[in-house]
């Protein structure tokens, strides 16, 4: 079971403020938005959401690790 509340993590759904859930980790991906190379709006679409299932059929979980300066781990 997560330790926020999916109801916590959904308030976070804004340019200056975006975290998205993979595989029941929470990630603050705010200063990430602009160096994302599909977009920042595919991010902000599940900013505050489960993004598992898209993150996995396009990503290796690498790719977190790779952008570790810029995605934080929440929870």
């Amino acid at each position: 079971k997560m330790g926020l509340s999916y109801e916590e993590v959904a308030l976070h759904d804004q340019p200056d403020d975006c975290w998205v859930i993979i595989n029941g980790a929470v990630y603050d991906v705010t200063n990430f938005l602009n160096y994302h190379p599909g977009g920042e709006e595919i991010l902000l679409n599940y900013g505050g959401r489960d993004a598992t299932d898209m993150f996995t059929s396009i990503h290796n979980f690498d790719v977190i690790i790779n952008n570790a300066n810029l995605v934080r781990r929440i929870y």
